[in-house]
């Protein structure tokens, strides 16, 4: 049985355009189907747990809002992929970042002019990172791992890890709500009091497939396939209804490594297991969500 068969198709890498919050409840995501193809809108709602497919979304989010990119800018923070393409620079200034592709053979710090003051350098193992500032400028969002980590600009310190099995392509935070995206199309939805993995959501345009870490999982219709989570060269994660999370050796199947409990269908798990983030949610900001850079 070949592996695509047995999973949900996955979205090309980056397939998330946009993700943002407009209501305490309602969250709006544009997604590229294929890659340079046409773009869909969602509409889900987190208290009720519920996903509608919206074309009307796609035009009233700006593009790129939520997505993390190889550089930003806000106010007079500017984050940027360091020159070795495994750290972050923070610096003050009051021009914009230039805008060139990176690969291997391109000197990042050359892509920021009359760079003031370089703040500090966020050093961490991993991939090239993507990243993206807070609004206010206050707080790094990066990702270069399995990971979507807070650092606090001023100080350099971690201030939360969230896991999210693949890296982040785009984030949005309400209240005490933080929605994650990773590369492989999977929602992963944390607590930021405590940082706890809330749940899980995996949707194509035709059917959707939610979840938690301890194998409890609700879907749009009976479910006859599992959904990756995450892939590499090597091989690729996995969760199976019924079965569990488990690695895709060499990324076919079967499943193996699989990691209990199986747990059995839990109807409404969605809106339940976010039900405690949700409560006592401050309105929205009305301000325009900034525009992003788009990731090369």
């Amino acid at each position: 049985m070949k592996k695509q068969d047995a999973l949900i198709v996955r979205y090309p890498d980056g397939a998330c355009s946009a993700l943002q919050f407009v209501s305490p409840t309602q969250l709006l995501l544009a997604y590229r189907v294929v890659d340079h193809g046409p773009t869909l809108g969602f509409v889900l709602d987190v208290a009720e747990g519920s996903l509608v497919a919206s074309a009307a979304s796609v035009a009233s989010i700006p593009e790129d809002a939520g997505c993390l990119g190889y550089t930003d800018e806000v106010s007079t923070v500017t984050a940027v992929v360091g020159a070795d393409l495994r750290s972050v620079e923070l610096r003050l200034s009051g021009a914009p970042a230039t805008q060139r592709s990176i690969g291997r053979d391109v000197v990042v710090a050359d892509r920021v002019r009359n760079a003031s003051q370089l703040v500090r350098t966020i050093t961490r193992t991993g991939k090239i990172p993507y990243l993206r500032l807070s609004d206010d400028g206050a707080s790094l969002h990066y990702s270069a791992s399995d990971k979507l980590v807070c650092v606090d600009v001023a100080s350099g310190v971690v201030t939360a890890t969230y896991r999210c099995f693949c890296r982040v392509t785009a984030y949005a935070e309400h209240g005490a709500l933080l929605v994650a995206h990773n590369k492989e199309g999977l929602l992963c939805f944390f607590d930021k009091r405590t940082h706890r993995a809330l749940a899980y959501l995996r949707f194509t345009p035709t059917e959707w497939l939610a979840f938690c870490d301890d194998g409890a999982w609700d879907a749009s219709r009976e479910p006859s396939r599992g959904v990756e989570i995450a892939w590499s060269d090597a091989e690729s994660k996995a969760f199976v209804p019924g079965v569990g999370f488990g690695t895709l050796a060499k990324n076919a199947l079967p499943m193996v490594g699989v990691v209990g409990p199986a747990g059995a269908q839990r109807a409404g798990l969605l809106a339940n297991a976010l039900s405690a983030a949700l409560r006592e949610l401050p309105a929205p900001s009305r301000e325009p969500a900034r525009r992003s850079p788009r990731r090369r």
